[in-house]
């Protein structure tokens, strides 16, 4: 299983030389979770930078993989996180989910390197 970072989704909607060399993650929906906070995220991000129509299109994209909602015990170990690595909220509670789920976090958000079960990867230059 694999969790992609919001950072990656957005980099691979704008087709960024990131996001492009990332693409074939998603080509197995299945095997990827999709935290709700992700989803939060990505529609935020969406709202401002996407028309209408596209911005729609981003949530189905998402709801092709397996979603996963905030529960109690990822709350409770994404605090731990944060305050053990310093993450902001919603990273620290992204980053929960992966572990909870065992699944690897693809990120190429620095905050995230060098973490276990983190597959980090530095931003592409144009």
């Amino acid at each position: 299983m694999i969790l992609i970072d919001t950072c990656l989704w957005i980099e691979s909607i704008c087709q960024t030389p990131t996001g492009k060399q990332h693409q074939a993650l998603w080509s197995h929906p299945d095997e990827i979770i999709v935290p709700t906070l992700l989803q939060f995220e990505l529609r935020r991000w969406a709202n401002r930078a996407l028309r209408e129509d596209e911005n729609a299109e981003v949530l189905v994209t998402t709801r092709n993989c397996q979603i996963v909602a905030l529960t109690e015990a990822i709350a409770l170990l994404g605090a731990d996180y944060s305050t053990q690595y310093k993450l902001p909220a919603i990273d620290a509670m992204i980053y929960a989910t992966a572990v909870e789920h065992n699944a690897t976090l693809i990120t190429c958000d620095s905050l995230f390197e060098g973490l276990p079960l983190v597959d980090y990867h530095a931003k592409l230059t144009q």
